[in-house]
């Protein structure tokens, strides 16, 4: 059949529009001449009872009703907050010109934190590479593994712990070793605010959303805060149970944590606006 565009004539819309519904009475009225009404029945029940029965209307779901985000307000109100450390807790860093050699670092830190870090001395990453700091550090004591851990991370190396669960022994890698990827440390997600400020620290943790959102699209959004380094940054969605399982660096999984925090907030308070 050729396009219509191809027609050998056109037919202005209204004008077809007014064609087709004189032919529909058209083939209405000889049917009904075909099929003549009982003596006594108005033909127009006749043409009425041909009609086939309008479909009933869909049911609309109902709008989903938001509760006060009470865990999201905790956890937005902790994040970024830090005590003061005291003056005598200071570990002072006055390193020269030229850097520190990474082994001193390493030393330093184990010394002061009195923690243990084992690392590969062949590594080519601080074999002979130096750590250049600008001026007088000084890190409060019980900070000083994860801000150890920050400055591998920017050098491409991770901390992650080691033996038991004191804390108290920690191994240096590569990021691309693929141990890191084997031994997350698992976080629940209402201690994440403490995290936001480990960047070299890989963790694991399972983030909880609001009833009736799409987790594959929240799985989607948190993928672009993924780090892609050795595809080390994994997102997967549970539908059935309305969550979502991180693994990634800690400060990462904070950031992800936070960023639901604030759509679920800001999506409440529209809501309770559209009320008043």
């Amino acid at each position: 059949m050729p396009a219509p565009s191809a027609l050998p004539f056109r037919t202005p819309l209204p004008l077809l529009a007014l064609t087709l519904a004189l032919a529909s009475c058209a083939a209405t009225r000889a049917e009904t001449a075909s099929h003549p009404a009982p003596r006594g029945e108005p033909v127009a029940a006749t043409v009425n009872a041909a009609r086939p029965a309008e479909a009933a209307p869909l049911p609309t779901a109902a709008p989903v009703r938001l509760t006060r985000p009470d865990a999201a307000y905790a956890r937005i109100a902790r994040f970024g907050r830090r005590e003061v450390p005291a003056q005598n807790d200071l570990i002072t860093f006055d390193a020269p010109a030229d850097g520190i050699e990474w082994r001193e670092l390493i030393q330093r830190v184990a010394t002061e934190a009195r923690v243990t870090i084992v690392y590969d001395e062949a590594n080519a990453t601080i074999r002979g590479r130096r750590v250049t700091l600008r001026g007088k550090l000084a890190v409060p004591r019980g900070d000083l593994v994860a801000w150890s851990a920050d400055v591998a991370a920017v050098n491409g190396l991770a901390l992650i712990p080691l033996g038991p669960a004191d804390r108290r022994q920690f191994v240096l890698l590569d990021m691309a070793n693929p141990v890191l990827s084997q031994t997350p440390e698992f976080v629940p997600e209402d201690e994440l605010p403490e995290y936001a400020g480990r960047g070299g620290l890989y963790i694991s943790s399972v983030l909880k959303l609001p009833a009736g959102v799409d987790t594959a699209r929240v799985r989607q959004m948190l993928s672009q805060f993924s780090t892609r380094t050795a595809g080390l940054g994994r997102v997967t969605d549970l539908s059935d149970t309305g969550s979502i399982v991180v693994s990634d660096f800690a400060h990462v999984v904070a950031t992800m944590r936070r960023a639901l925090d604030e759509m679920e907030i800001r999506a409440w308070e529209e809501q309770e606006r559209a009320r008043d």
